[in-house]
């Protein structure tokens, strides 16, 4: 099996066949494919059994999406969790060790990610865990929400 269908199988949340090619092809969980992990994707379907399995055989918490067309690459996988909201899939990925001031290409961080996507909750869980985002704090100061 490649990686896009690796991805396929995350995406219809195929837990079995997930740990199955986890199991024979354990690579495959830091592949990339358009620039990102498995973990990436996991986190972006919403899969949390996937993420933590994908946790579990070694995933590793932090890496970054690589450049791909357009997209100059840097994101996380708590970046991503940070920005759809997904509360529980953020606890996982902190408990895991995830750099919560890790920043993409742009600078952009996961704080500023739930601030772009009004996720008031997974900002104070970011900033209860040490997030720090100097562009996002001067904006909270002076009162300024995007919704």
């Amino acid at each position: 099996m490649g990686i896009e269908q690796f991805i396929k199988s995350i995406g219809n949340n195929n837990l079995h066949k997930v740990k199955q090619v986890i199991q024979n092809s354990k690579y495959m969980i830091e592949e990339s494919f358009e620039g990102h992990t498995p973990l990436w994707f996991a986190v972006k379907y919403k899969n949390i059994e996937i993420v933590k399995t994908l946790l579990y055989a070694g995933a590793n918490v932090n890496a970054k999406s690589k450049p791909w067309g357009d997209y100059p690459g840097g994101s996380t996988a708590l970046m991503v969790a940070s920005y759809i909201g997904n509360m529980e899939t953020i606890i996982v990925l902190l408990n895991a060790g995830a750099d919560v001031n890790a920043t993409e290409i742009s600078g952009t961080t996961a704080l500023r990610y739930a601030y772009l996507s009004d996720n008031r909750d997974v900002m104070e869980l970011l900033k209860n865990h040490g997030a720090i985002d100097p562009q996002v704090d001067a904006l909270l100061n002076v009162g300024v929400y995007i919704k």
